[in-house]
């Protein structure tokens, strides 16, 4: 992965999505032992943009697909 300044992101970053990606899968079963496999990680830079934003629920999945765990305000 090519590393770039936050200045350098203005936008959406493949690369670190896929890396996040990458993390959340390999720590689900870590998360699911302390009921943390509904969680988001969003990535902003200076400015407020977002560069990424990851769930951990399998879109695919018929429960977890059908809201945005990065934009759903829920209880802390």
């Amino acid at each position: 992965m090519q590393q770039q300044s936050i200045e350098q992101q203005k936008s959406f970053s493949p690369d670190i999505y896929d890396s996040i990606e990458n993390i959340l899968r390999t720590t689900q079963t870590h998360r699911t032992q302390y009921d943390a496999q509904y969680c988001c990680v969003t990535v902003i830079d200076k400015n407020g943009g977002v560069i990424s934003m990851n769930t951990c629920s399998d879109w695919n999945d018929d429960n977890a697909g059908k809201i945005n765990a990065c934009t759903e305000p829920r209880q802390v």
